[in-house]
């Protein structure tokens, strides 16, 4: 079950933490030093400053079974949620689970369907709770002063509730990446620490003892 829930908290990390204006990369999945499963991510920034983010991530776990998590999220120019899907499905028992959000300005409402049963589920948010994430965008445009912090409220689309996040601007370091240096943003919030490339493509992100690293081009 640990295994099961580090998958999909890596997959909302990956919703989470990688703006970027047109971009793919390709990742591995390391529990304690060890290779156990990959990722991969394609981002597109639309006119009108609207930004999709999709995501796949494929990981065992346990002894016999895999994971398998699809996601597209769609947020607006200021970093605010308007439409989320993700589906998780798992070999070793089989089973499947999909859960398709949208928002208005009363909260969430979640279309869940679990291997074929549906139901409808509203998540409540005050309208004056903020929820636009301004990280989204931090290495897309100007970046905001190296401690920075801001609070907004995320919506996790597989609890179906609403979480209080604060995130910090910590600044740019040189970091290695293959043979080369590069200058990456290093975004720090309560779930995980995340290393953003000057295009705003993720080059790693650790949550909860796992790493996950960006696959150097050939």
């Amino acid at each position: 079950m640990k295994r099961f829930l580090l998958v999909l908290g890596l997959s909302l990390a990956l919703f989470a933490a990688s703006p970027l204006a047109l971009a793919q990369a390709k990742y591995t999945i390391k529990v304690n030093g060890k290779a156990v499963g990959t990722a991969s991510l394609t981002q597109t920034l639309l006119p009108g400053g609207e930004k999709v983010v999709q995501s796949r991530v494929e990981m065992a776990s346990g002894a016999n079974a895999k994971v398998f998590v699809t996601g597209n999220s769609r947020y607006d120019s200021r970093g605010n949620p308007l439409r989320q899907f993700i589906e998780t499905i798992t070999v070793g028992p089989a089973s499947r689970r999909q859960v398709t959000a949208t928002f208005d300005a009363t909260g969430a409402h979640a279309i869940v369907d679990e291997s074929g049963v549906r139901k409808v589920v509203d998540v409540p948010l005050v309208d004056t709770a903020p929820r636009a994430d301004p990280t989204q965008f931090w290495a897309l445009r100007t970046p905001p002063k190296a401690g920075t912090r801001v609070q907004f409220y995320r919506f996790d689309a597989v609890l179906l509730k609403w979480n209080l996040t604060t995130a910090i601007y910590v600044g740019q370091k040189e970091v290695a990446y293959g043979k080369a240096k590069i200058k990456v943003h290093v975004i720090n919030d309560d779930r995980a620490v995340t290393w953003v490339d000057e295009r705003g493509l993720p080059v790693r992100i650790e949550l909860d003892g796992s790493l996950l690293e960006r696959i150097e081009p050939n």
